[in-house]
């Protein structure tokens, strides 16, 4: 065989195997961002009284907005005193729901809570008294088909 035609043959190849990948026995889904959070004793309903109120009307408004697909919040036992007592859940549509995120959640934000980045930011800091964020973890749903 000439060099030109192993070339062919490994160009085939190459083009033959994304349709082999392609194949698969489930479609990516949505992506979950998944917030674990510790409330320190004495502030669990504190905390929920904010969940209730800012963060829900931010959640709905990038909701109603097609920014996010939906958001959760979830009570969970501890199996120890590291683990958390809440997870917040954000859903989004795919990874690329990501690229421009701020640009198109920001202005929803603003309109939704009327409040400033530094507005946010106190606030934040002031939940920080009281809760800790453990982590943040990204997962994808897989579809089976």
């Amino acid at each position: 065989m000439n060099r030109s035609t192993l070339w062919l043959w490994g160009l085939l190849a190459c083009l033959a195997f994304p349709v082999v990948a392609q194949d698969r026995a489930y479609t990516n889904g949505p992506v979950m961002q998944v917030v674990g959070i510790k409330i320190q004793q004495g502030h669990f309903d504190e905390y929920m009284t904010y969940l209730q109120s800012s963060w829900k009307k931010e959640q709905q408004a990038l909701k109603d907005a097609k920014v996010i697909l939906d958001y959760g919040v979830y009570q969970t036992q501890p199996r120890s005193p590291e683990d958390p007592d809440l997870y917040l859940t954000t859903t989004y549509a795919n990874w690329a729901a990501f690229d421009g995120y701020d640009e198109r959640a920001d202005p929803v934000i603003a309109k939704a809570l009327g409040t400033t980045r530094a507005q946010d930011a106190k606030g934040t800091a002031d939940r920080n008294a009281y809760r800790t964020i453990l982590g943040i973890e990204m997962i994808q749903q897989l579809d089976l088909k």
